[in-house]
């Protein structure tokens, strides 16, 4: 069964008149002994934030933060029946927020009965008052939700009665709703300084105008800027400058800038002042107040004092595609283990900690770039002819033996990501041995260029070289060494070749 009558006003007198939850009913706890305290909610994204400009007397037509229906302004407001309800006791105007009895009488709505396709019921309709004609017909409207109720008698005018509505003449808040629209306020200590704000706003279906001023702290006195003007489109967002009045947060000394080229998205955007002249804002300098905002920013050759960290998606380059880093210092790359990988795209770049070395994402693999050459030896089954290596690389990023043969990539192998294919499946008995060859890992092309050496090179496969012969006064660098299926040839000489038989032989 429903909670008694007199529960319901012992809750509602509790929390309306004292702000504390009821714990026990009155016979119990009177309101002074309840401990608990709750307050109303108080609703940050629906406070009114400039009801201090509506009128205490409801104007005739819309105007500034109030919009008015009436008959004199042809949009009085239809209301519908609500479905949910008993039939003809429920009437919504489908318009929140509005303006009560409390900001004046002349805001309390009338309400009138008439055909529903009547575009003038203050004319031709019947008005009904709130107190009914005393026989409990009377009337209350949530001035919030913009629903219209007859709470015991629906009206013998009204219920049953097809072909007719309710209509509502009254005036609604149009006006910035929400903390978040509340607009700037001056911060810091001002001293001395002049500080710049925004004021008059000037908005359109289009566009919407901020005109800066400035506040001399000293003398008292505000200027306007008319002429400097802040254009925002609120179709999309974007936020454009131009001989502007620095700035709007903290102490500075206010000098006209320029703002060329700059655009932002959504809401204003500020400089963080300090004691010192603001410099010039232009093409070439965008200055040290950069606000923080989402969107993009096209300032050329920024000159800026910035010691803070910079959130972006996208560095792109201007001139010859080229991005320099101007330092003597280093860049440190994205870091972190092998489970943190990001989803790969060709061109990525990062350190791992677990290798740990710098690595490149080839195609659908992550390739390590190292500096050392490390081993791997694989264990055949006699049936598979894929196996798994320790590491991502490329056919040629590694050389393959088995039973000390080296093996030709490409012909006796391949290579895929982490994956390794022979040709022939290997025997049970046989010693595979894979070199991953470190830094090389990268060059996946034949070196063009000559290789130098300043320790030892160890092969632990064969050494192979297109066959050669050279004749006695072939062109040559002294050390170069060939071969052929007779001689083995050495150059001791510019353009001198020696030759020693080979022999033996199965």
């Amino acid at each position: 069964m429903p909670i008694s009558q007199a529960n319901q006003v012992d809750y509602l007198f509790k929390k309306i008149g004292y702000a504390v939850t009821t714990t026990a009913n009155a016979s119990v706890k009177s309101p002074s002994n309840e401990s608990i305290p709750s307050p109303l909610t108080l609703r940050g994204d629906t406070i009114w934030v400039q009801s201090a400009n509506i009128p205490a007397t409801q104007p005739g037509s819309t105007a500034g933060v109030v919009t008015v229906y009436n008959d004199a302004s042809a949009n009085t407001i239809k209301t519908t029946n609500d479905a949910t309800s008993p039939a003809y006791q429920t009437w919504k105007t489908g318009i929140t927020n509005w303006v009560d009895p409390s900001f004046g009488p002349t805001y309390q709505v009338k309400v009138y009965w008439d055909s529903s396709s009547s575009s003038t019921p203050q004319s031709t309709g019947t008005q009904l008052f709130p107190d009914g004609t005393g026989n409990d017909d009377e009337w209350f409207f949530d001035y919030d939700s913009g629903v219209l109720t007859f709470p015991d008698i629906i009206p013998t005018s009204v219920n049953g009665v097809a072909g007719k509505s309710i209509f509502i003449v009254g005036a609604i808040y149009s006006g910035a709703i929400g903390i978040s629209n509340v607009a700037p306020v001056i911060t810091g200590t001002v001293g001395t300084a002049n500080v710049a704000y925004y004021s008059n706003v000037a908005v359109s279906s289009t566009n919407a105008t901020f005109y800066p001023a400035l506040f001399n702290a000293t003398t008292g006195n505000l200027a306007h800027y008319t002429s400097s003007t802040i254009t925002a489109n609120p179709s999309t967002g974007n936020l454009s400058a131009s001989n502007v009045i620095a700035t709007v947060y903290g102490n500075i000394i206010g000098t006209q800038a320029t703002f060329a080229n700059i655009s932002t998205v959504g809401g204003l955007f500020w400089a963080n002042g300090i004691n010192a002249l603001a410099p010039q804002y232009g093409n070439t300098q965008v200055a040290a107040y950069l606000p923080i905002y989402a969107g993009n920013l096209y300032p050329g050759n920024v000159i800026s004092t910035v010691y803070g960290n910079v959130h972006t998606d996208y560095i792109s380059g201007n001139t010859g595609n080229v991005i320099t880093f101007n330092s003597t210092g280093a860049i440190q790359l994205p870091t972190g283990n092998t489970i943190q990988r990001p989803s790969g795209y060709n061109g990525m770049l990062r350190f791992n900690t677990d290798t740990p070395a710098i690595e490149y994402f080839e195609g659908s693999v992550w390739v390590p770039v190292t500096n050392t050459i490390t081993d791997q030896q694989i264990t055949p089954d006699g049936t598979s002819s894929t196996f798994t290596l320790t590491q991502a690389s490329t056919t040629i990023g590694i050389i393959v033996s088995i039973n000390g043969t080296l093996q030709a990539p490409n012909t006796a192998y391949s290579v895929a990501g982490n994956q390794i294919t022979f040709t022939e499946v290997p025997l049970t008995t046989d010693i595979v041995d894979i070199r991953f060859l470190g830094a090389s890992v990268t060059i996946n092309n034949t070196l063009a260029q000559d290789l130098s050496v300043t320790g030892n090179v160890t092969v632990t496969g064969l050494f192979v070289a297109p066959q050669t012969t050279k004749a006695s006064n072939a062109p040559g660098t002294v050390g170069q060494i060939c071969w052929d299926a007779n001689y083995i040839y050495v150059c001791t000489a510019t353009n001198t070749w020696k030759r020693t038989a080979l022999t033996g032989g199965y």
